[in-house]
């Protein structure tokens, strides 16, 4: 196969805007975009479109952004049992 002449990322499917380099975005004209940050916004399908000498091949990825979760439950950043079993209970049983 050929190498690839062209790359392009899209938001919301290969419809969607296509997005460029910024502070948001890095590489949107190669094989792997990059991100700065996200944010539950930037959810959802990203089309990555190939462009070869006679034809175009489009791939989707979708984009699931999971809160992070505290890690540190008492306001002197000290450590306690209390403060390991709330860890505990989060790593197991999902943020609060």
């Amino acid at each position: 196969m050929p190498a690839p002449t062209s790359y392009a990322w899209c938001r919301s499917g290969a419809s969607g805007p296509l997005i460029e380099n910024g502070p948001k975005y890095t590489d949107a004209t190669t094989a792997r975009l990059r991100t700065n940050y996200v944010s539950s916004a930037d959810e959802g399908p990203h089309t990555l479109e190939v462009g070869y000498r006679f034809r175009i091949v489009r791939g989707e990825a979708v984009l699931a952004v999971i809160p992070r979760c505290r890690t540190v439950f008492n306001e002197s950043d000290a450590a306690s049992v209390q403060n390991l079993f709330d860890y505990l209970s989060v790593c197991f049983g999902g943020c609060p």
